[in-house]
């Protein structure tokens, strides 16, 4: 059964694609070549122009630099440099690019450091159709953020009354003594 909000996460994607709206400029980034191709066939349905793909984190800064897109969606853990290090590299250029982490684990420490850093959504893989993760682009260019389902309940649970911020440990900090030596 979709829910309500699925629903109409799914007519987004397909209802903008007719509307005379410019098109939405994507740069996508992963290390697997069908994740790639599942992104270029879905972002192609959903009337979103995906200007490139990037397999390293390298060479996703230079694909965002160059191409200037509206939003990019990225895997967490690249090769070479991840996906948060490029954003802190490029956002001083960039300061409005809606960046989406889209990936099957993602760790608590990453949720927050992608919320500090404005990311406009945290999707886990698996969570939903694919065509929703598209709708969540398209709402991410309109600066909406979206979060899937797991996500959205681990900052819930790292949030107390009156924080203005969930409270996430870093990957150091959630060490032990004994695991830091």
């Amino acid at each position: 059964m979709v829910s309500p909000n699925q629903s109409e996460r799914f007519h987004d994607a397909h209802c903008h694609r007719e509307a005379s709206v410019p098109a939405v400029r994507l740069v996508a980034a992963s290390d697997n070549p069908m994740e790639l191709s599942g992104i270029r066939s879905e972002a192609a349905r959903a009337g979103i122009e995906l200007f490139a793909v990037a397999r390293t984190g390298p060479e996703l800064r230079e694909t965002i630099l160059q191409y200037q897109p509206d939003v990019v969606l990225a895997e967490a853990d690249l090769p070479r440099q991840s996906f948060m290090d490029v954003v802190a590299e490029v956002r001083a250029r960039m300061p409005k690019l809606a960046c989406v982490l889209f990936d099957r684990i993602v760790p608590d420490c990453v949720i927050g450091q992608a919320l500090r850093m404005r990311f406009a959504g945290i999707l886990t893989k698996g969570e939903q159709e694919p065509e929703l993760v598209m709708a969540d682009v398209l709402a991410a260019a309109r600066g909406e953020k979206r979060y899937s389902e797991s996500a959205a309940v681990r900052i819930h649970e790292n949030t107390s009354p009156g924080d203005r911020q969930p409270k996430f440990t870093d990957r150091l900090s959630a060490l032990g003594d004994r695991q830091l030596e």
